[in-house]
């Protein structure tokens, strides 16, 4: 290795991402599912008054066994749960491999465990509640097949803590609830098995693998390490102690879990049989999440033993898409299918017997190490280990019947590790070299700071010497960053070999940096990801630019743009990002720099400056006019001009154009064909153009003949999180390819025709819809919905408005007009011959619309657009067109006319304009979400874009205003109507309302109150008078009221 005596350096930084309490609440969710939502039923029936102190005495067992497990995690360099500890001590022994061979097996218990549990608490309540009796086991196959396909996924979510945190909460705060049927003299005296207690609860702390596991994420993991240990065990042992002690002075002597759950069992001591099951169901909704976490755990231990050559390489092969070793999930759901051939109750006995193996490991190997100077020590070393040891020894004999499996699968461990694991172990580590650093770091503050993740030596010269020339005239330093990344299967220390092996490139860095003569500090970052990495260490350094290498392609969307490493970085970096394409910096010669006098231009201006000053090159500046433009417009773009190059110095004074095109992107690829580098700054669109057209810059770096840098400012915390909001959401939807894209346009267009087919079905279904409103048949009403075609030229509508197709939009329009046009004559010929006039409820229920109509046409809307667009999914699209209801209105309308009730045809035109107006706008943001964009972007198509979207949005805005005074109605008339029936029902002079009729028509002589009721006797003028009058004070009006009084006579 080369002698370095200048003062750079390279560091080893983690990007730690998880807070001890978020940590805390994972770890112990997991013991509290296993040890309460799983085992408590049997505990409580078979332990009886003795599990509260068994518990606690079980968590004062694992407690001293974790006494061990923390001086050992304090003392070694790496981080991670029992195998890493021991493995880090006894590398490549029979230890180690019996160790990690143990973690596996009680693994595998206890997810087999939850899947039995899920299955079985599944059934239960099918048959409670259905009367349907299923087999469990095919329901937990299936939890096992959902769970590997959600780990298969390219994106996994990042809150399913709340799918197993919520439950428990909710479960656990819900118990409170039988606080007062708490009997204390259930508690005494202590009675029951206490050893059935010690068999099965062990198994439940497995959740502090799932702790040790993320140690290595920890943020501030030097002092949170023990604090995670600690309070994991603390909080798991006594809530599950206090739990234990109130269903024991609740549901004991004598009891049997029901539906397989304790915590749900409370609620039936309420008589109330449908909180019972909502209380089970809302246990079961814990158990995938529980699965889910030690499936991870489970994963990240085979992976670090195949790393060290214990299994086959196969297991470490990670599919590129999902992030995930397939090969080694298949295996882990094979062998998980085969739990299902065992009781679970022997899988919980079994696994704790395992996991008590591996804590035995874990001492042991701490008794043969020489005490380690660390932040935590035990006393009179190594006795304490020892004795921990000796009674976990004497502990493991209540396990009589299971010790012969255990040891059975644990010599097969032994024969496994001597035949294949112990020879690859030794070649797992032949030809690693670690390169360690003692180089400082400069702690000077510079003016400018400028970081280069490095990762490709074809592109890194480059890279650094565009650095290096932006930073010498200032005096700044260039901080060489080189990502490594770890798979989520194992902590982040496990990078610390590679990063301090892969010294090449930064090497590199540190010789360029020397012959080019500017500062460069280098620097390795482990982390989840490459932009996680780059980011953390902006963050960190208070870096003022990252200048990042792209590869180029083109893109019409404005989320997955550039790829995943640059595109979280370009939205969430937290400072100026310069983005390169081209590698032919020393032949620079000529640069262009084009404007609109957005923010970014004066950034990209100031780097051409620099450039310049230290290439000689020649700068051009250019405002592409679009189209033909007045004096003053052109004086206008001038000044613009002006100001982008205010105040810069540059070797050669800057020529400033203005060119005319049909196109900002056509001019200026045109312009750029002239010039060796294009710099481009990051667009002032707005939302409405990016959303429809997607990003200009970006297509114009791409497009550039020669090399280009695209700048994007740092604008602040809104702009920020608008880019974070806009990137989730793009993020939900996958993008069209052009075919698709053309398919669907191509389908629309056909289907927006009002051809023969087309008024055949309008016809039909408005004379169905029309006879079902009639006959007040739902079903009817519904097969009219169905047949209605009004659907695709809707969407063929907000189709033309995203295009900015005339064609289409005139096609669609007509469509429509005809089709409410016959729907609403045929309405009137059936309501002008029908003999039925009576105002049905399901015409009644289309007559007064609200904002909830809006919402149900906008969640409609784009069901329909994604269905259309998606074929995959396109069998939704009959239960779109029942939940959009564009023929049910019209025909209101029609029969309301032809009655001449045309307040009920009003009412219904307005729930006909608001679903075709909600539609169509919840269809043009699908289409938009979807990648489908203009292809031909002329300023007059832009144009039409941007005035139909803003149309839209403005119609929608404008219908919200009646929807929210009918609502607002609605809900007083709701309240007050609630009032009348509070107050007759408190009065003492009436028993029973039987019926109660309110009248809000009579105008000025107020509300008409009717109301039948029971009574002991017949009312008087002044106890009728005087419930008037309580009504008029509650309510603020006058009215008149009725009371139709049916006499009561009781036996004596």
């Amino acid at each position: 290795m080369i002698e370095r005596t200048k003062a750079y350096s390279q560091h080893i930084r983690y990007s730690y991402s998880i807070s001890l309490p978020r940590a805390v609440i994972t770890s112990i969710s997991v013991i509290l599912v296993i040890s309460i939502l799983i085992l408590m039923g049997d505990l409580v029936q078979f332990s009886g008054s003795a599990l509260p102190l068994v518990a606690f005495l079980l968590m004062i067992l694992i407690g001293m066994n974790m006494l061990g497990y923390l001086e050992l995690s304090l003392s070694l360099p790496s981080s991670g749960g029992a195998y890493r500890l021991v493995q880090s001590c006894e590398e490549g022994s029979w230890l180690a491999f019996i160790t990690g061979w143990g973690l596996i097996l009680a693994g595998l218990c206890a997810s087999g465990l939850i899947l039995q549990a899920f299955g079985l608490g599944v059934a239960a309540l099918l048959e409670a509640v259905f009367q349907i009796s299923i087999p469990h086991l095919p329901i937990a196959a299936g939890l096992l097949a959902l769970t590997a396909i959600y780990k298969l996924l390219p994106v996994r979510g990042k809150r399913l803590i709340y799918l197993l945190v919520i439950p428990l909460a909710v479960l656990l705060a819900g118990s409170l609830a039988a606080l007062p049927k708490l009997q204390l003299s259930n508690l005494f005296p202590l009675q029951g098995d206490w050893r059935v207690t010690f068999r099965l609860l062990p198994i439940a702390f497995i959740g502090m693998e799932v702790a040790a596991g993320l140690q290595g994420d920890l943020v501030n993991r030097s002092v949170n390490r023990a604090r995670l240990i600690w309070l994991s065990v603390l909080l798991s042992g006594l809530i599950t102690t206090l739990v234990g002690i109130f269903l024991v002075g609740v549901l004991s002597p004598g009891y049997t879990s029901s539906i397989f759950n304790p915590l749900a069992d409370l609620a039936g001591i309420w008589g109330n049989q449908r909180l019972q099951m909502a209380m089970g169901l809302i246990s079961l909704l814990a158990m995938p999440a529980a699965l889910n976490r030690i499936l991870s755990q489970l994963i990240r231990q085979i992976y670090s033993m195949t790393r060290d050559g214990y299994w086959p390489e196969i297991f470490k092969k990670i599919n590129p898409r999902s992030k995930m070793p397939v090969c080694l999930l298949l295996a882990l759901v094979v062998t998980l299918s085969l739990t299902g051939l065992v009781d679970y109750r022997t899988l919980a006995r079994v696994g704790s017997l395992f996991y008590l193996t591996v804590l035995m490991a874990v001492n042991f190997s701490l008794t043969r190490q020489e005490q380690i100077e660390s932040s935590f020590q035990l006393p009179i070393h190594p006795w304490i280990p020892a004795l921990v040891l000796v009674f976990d020894l004497l502990v493991s004999t209540i396990w009589v019947q299971d010790l012969p499996f255990v040891l059975i699968l644990l010599a097969v461990g032994l024969i496994i590790f001597h035949l294949y694991s112990k020879h690859h172990s030794i070649q797992a580590k032949e030809g690693i070299t670690v390169f360690k650093s003692d180089l400082k770091e400069e702690s000077t503050k510079h003016h400018k700071r400028i970081l280069v993740p490095i990762a490709n030596p074809e592109t890194a010269g480059t890279l650094l010497h565009l650095a290096g020339t932006l930073v010498r005239p200032e005096g700044g330093k260039v901080i060489a960053l080189q990502v490594i990344t770890v798979p989520n299967q194992l902590p982040l220390s496990d990078g610390r070999i590679e990063a301090e092996a892969n010294r090449m490139l930064l090497d590199q860095a540190l010789d360029q940096a020397t012959k080019e003569e500017f500062r460069v500090q280098t620097m390795t970052r482990v982390s989840r990801s490459i932009a996680e990495g780059i980011l953390d260490t902006a963050r960190e350094e208070d870096v003022d630019q990252i200048l990042v290498g792209w590869s180029g392609g083109e893109t019409h969307s404005i989320s997955k743009s550039m790829g995943p490493v640059l595109d979280p970085i370009i939205k969430n970096a937290p400072c100026d990002v310069l983005i390169v394409r081209g590698y032919n910096w020393k032949e620079v010669k000529t640069i262009l720099v084009p404007t609109a006098g957005g923010p970014n231009a004066p950034i990209g201006a100031k780097l051409a400056s620099t450039l310049s000053l230290n290439t000689g090159a020649k700068v051009t500046g250019i405002y592409v006019q679009v189209g033909r433009a007045s004096s003053s417009r052109m004086a206008e773009n001038r000044k613009i001009l002006e100001r982008t190059f205010q105040d810069l110095t540059f070797s050669k004074p800057p020529d400033k154009k203005i060119i005319q095109a049909s196109s900002a992107l056509a001019g200026i690829l045109k312009e750029a064909e002239n010039y060796d580098l294009v710099i481009v700054g990051a667009s002032e669109e707005g939302f409405i153009d990016q959303f429809a057209f997607g990003s200009i810059p970006q297509r114009i770096a791409s497009g550039a003949p020669n090399s280009s840098v695209m700048v994007k400012g740092y604008s602040g915390a809104p702009e920020f999180w608008i880019r974070k909001t806009l990137g989730v959401l793009f993020s939900l939807f996958p993008t069209l390819t052009t075919e698709e894209q053309l398919e669907v346009r191509e389908e629309l267009i056909e289907n927006a025709q009002p051809g023969r087919d087309y008024f055949v079905l309008i016809v039909l279904s408005s004379l169905i819809a029309a006879l079902g409103l009639l006959l007040d048949s739902p079903a009817v009403v519904i097969g009219a919905m169905l047949v209605a075609p009004l659907m695709s030229p809707i969407l063929g509508f907000s189709l033309s408005i995203v295009l900015g197709e005339v064609r289409l939009l005139r096609t669609s329009l007509e469509s429509v007009f005809k089709g409410v046009m016959a729907t609403i004559i045929v309405s009137i010929l059936v309501g002008l011959l029908s003999p039925l006039k009576e105002m049905t409820s399901e015409i009644i229920a289309r007559t007064q619309p609200t904002l909830l109509d809006l919402f149900i046409a906008l969640a409609s809307g784009m069901a329909g657009a994604y269905a259309l667009s998606r074929k995959d999914v396109s069998a939704a699209l009959p239960g779109v067109a029942i939940a959009a209801a564009l023929a049910p209105p019209l025909a209101v309308v029609g029969l309301g006319i032809a009655n001449g009730n045309f307040q009920a045809a009003g009412g219904a035109l307005l729930l006909f304009v608001t679903n075709i107006i909600t539609i169509s706008l919840a269809g043009m943001v699908i289409f938009a979400l979807l990648g489908i964009h203009p292809l031909n972007l002329q300023p007059e198509i832009k144009k039409r874009v941007r005035r139909g979207i803003t149309g839209m949005i403005f119609l929608v805005v404008l219908i919200t205003i009646p929807l929210g005074i009918i609502m607002n109605g609605i809900i007083q008339n709701s309240q007050e109507d609630q009032i009348i029936q509070t107050v007759l029902e408190d009065s003492p002079l009436l028993e029973k309302i039987i019926d109660l009729e309110i009248d809000r028509s009579r105008g000025k002589e107020g509300l008409y109150i009717s109301a039948t009721v029971h009574a002991a006797g017949p009312l008087s003028q002044e106890s009728v008078d005087g419930i008037k009058l309580i009504l008029e004070d509650q309510l603020d009006q006058q009215l008149i009221l009725d009371i139709i009084t049916l006499p009561v006579i009781r036996s004596q």
